[in-house]
């Protein structure tokens, strides 16, 4: 065995002492390495945390601003559907006439095109104007030769011929020539003393008066032919020259006479229509003095009554004094005041529906309601047809087919309603074509009158037309002024009318009532 040195073993010891030295570091390394990478991963996790809360402060922010935007937008897209829905109810209004809803045609304007109306009327295939054998009404010799036999009309000769000849001789050939004429007289009349006393009568208590041609010329020229004070006041003294002058108080005055002397007469109107079978009512506005009233009208084809009143409802209704006795067939235009009313049967204005079914097809191209519009149409031609042929009723079976297809009708109507408006923001013209067939439904009956009783008119025009006329006067003088202006009007139009639908002579009912003499009503 060979023995080591002691520098040998000095180094060998050394070298295990460096041996494990550098083991040591190496587990320090080691040892460092691992704490290292620990510190790293603990930063690395700080450096998340850090971007987490950062970006979850942006996302907070973001997510405000989001819905900031979302509510922005909601808003706005609620007012822009606001808009539109104004913009088509305005359109809506403004497409409205005379032809499509209950508006005047006195509010129709220049500007817009004249749109067809829908009427039952079947066209014929005839050209306007007279047609081929038809009878003319030219003046003929027959005709001036019977107003002469008639006694009526001043006979009055004129030779033509050349002076000197013999009028008595040769052969001649006769021209008539019709002709008026207007000429002032004076009449004076003398009232005799008769036992002490002379008595005067009331209408002879001034010196001068004027005679009632005069004041039946004045009325009717202001109350028929609409012609204002002033211009009748103008009219009557360049037709006198110059020597009638009548002031406007003193036509005013003409006017109040003539309705006071009509009131037997109105009250006799107003007897006759609550007896009537069939009753047309309708009301519009007017102005008296500058503020609202309502003119009411009641009417049959043979008598006329006017009254205005200061409410459209049923005060101002009731203040007539004709619906509280009324037991017949009253004919209206939906004006609900009337169903107060119990002790009548009711019937309503079916234009008016075609006027408003015109507007729903025009706005929305509805078929539903252009088969109902048809369908309507054609019922009031059958009815005509029968009537023509003096058959004055349908048939209970054709009545039950018509209530049923009437019906059917509107409720396929309302399917295309529904599915139309489904999802959408109604606009008024929406909401009125949902009202307009819930109101057909509601009152089926009213609107089929005209189909079950022949004597009940499609519409409620005798009424409606009776108010057009007074339009007229409005236009004349824009509203009534004077505290009884307009009940003298009224009056003396409901008078006119009556007597116009009697067959009567308005000139000879108007001097008749001036005179106090009462005018001869038939009670049909």
């Amino acid at each position: 065995m060979m023995i080591k040195s002691k520098r040998e073993q000095e180094l060998e010891i050394e070298n295990r002492r460096l041996k494990k030295k550098i083991e040591d570091l190496e587990t320090e390394k080691k040892t460092f390495k691992m704490q290292l990478r620990i510190q790293n991963e603990q930063l690395e996790d700080l450096a998340k945390d850090s971007k987490i809360k950062e970006y979850q402060e942006y996302k907070r922010k973001y997510e405000l601003l989001l819905q900031e935007r979302q509510e922005e937008k909601a808003r706005q897209q609620k007012e822009v559907e606001a808009l539109e829905v104004a913009v088509k109810n305005l359109t809506d209004r403004i497409n409205k006439d005379s032809s499509n809803s209950s508006k005047p045609s006195s509010s129709d304007t220049i500007y817009k095109k004249k749109k067809r109306v829908n009427t039952s009327r079947v066209k014929t295939g005839r050209k306007t104007g007279g047609q081929l054998g038809h009878k003319g009404t030219g003046l003929t010799k027959e005709t001036a030769e019977e107003l002469i036999a008639s006694g009526k009309v001043e006979h009055v000769v004129v030779e033509h011929v050349d002076l000197g000849a013999d009028v008595n001789k040769g052969e001649y050939i006769v021209k008539y020539e019709i002709d008026i004429e207007i000429k002032t007289k004076v009449i004076e009349h003398r009232f005799y003393e008769k036992e002490g006393v002379i008595e005067v009568p009331e209408e002879y208590n001034t010196d001068v008066t004027y005679g009632n041609n005069l004041k039946t010329f004045a009325t009717v020229a202001i109350n028929e032919g609409f012609i204002s004070l002033n211009r009748t006041s103008k009219i009557i003294n360049e037709m006198t020259d110059n020597t009638v002058k009548l002031s406007e108080g003193t036509l005013v005055n003409f006017n109040k006479e003539l309705a006071n002397k009509a009131a037997g007469s109105i009250e006799r109107i107003k007897a006759a229509l609550i007896k009537a079978g069939v009753l047309h009512v309708d009301e519009t506005g007017v102005k008296i003095n500058g503020e609202l009233k309502w003119l009411h009208t009641a009417v049959t084809k043979h008598y006329t009554y006017y009254q205005i009143e200061n409410k459209r409802g049923q005060e101002g209704i009731s203040n007539l004094g004709i619906l509280e006795y009324y037991v017949g067939m009253l004919v209206h235009d939906h004006f609900v005041s009337y169903y107060k009313y119990k002790t009548m049967t009711h019937a309503e204005c079916n234009a008016h529906i075609l006027r408003y079914l015109k507007q729903v097809i025009e706005l929305f191209k509805r078929k539903g309601a252009e088969k109902f519009l048809e369908y309507l149409i054609q019922l009031n031609n059958e009815k005509k047809a029968l009537e023509e042929k003096d058959i004055h009723e349908f048939p209970s079976k054709k009545i039950e087919e018509i209530e049923n297809e009437y019906l059917n009708l509107i409720n396929e109507w309302e399917r295309e309603y529904l599915a139309y408006v489904k999802g959408k923001k109604k606009t008024q013209s929406l909401i009125d074509e949902g009202n307009l067939f819930k109101r057909l439904k509601e009152y089926k009956e009213e609107h089929l009158q005209f189909v079950k009783k022949f004597e009940v008119p499609f519409s409620n025009n005798c009424a409606e037309k009776s108010l057009r006329l007074i339009k007229t006067k409005i236009k004349v003088s824009g509203c009534f002024r004077g505290k009884d202006n307009g009940g003298n009007f009224t009056t003396i139009r409901s008078l006119f009318e009556t007597a116009k639908k009697q067959g009567l002579n308005l000139f000879e009912s108007v001097i008749k009532t001036f005179n106090k003499e009462a005018l001869e009503f038939t009670e049909a």
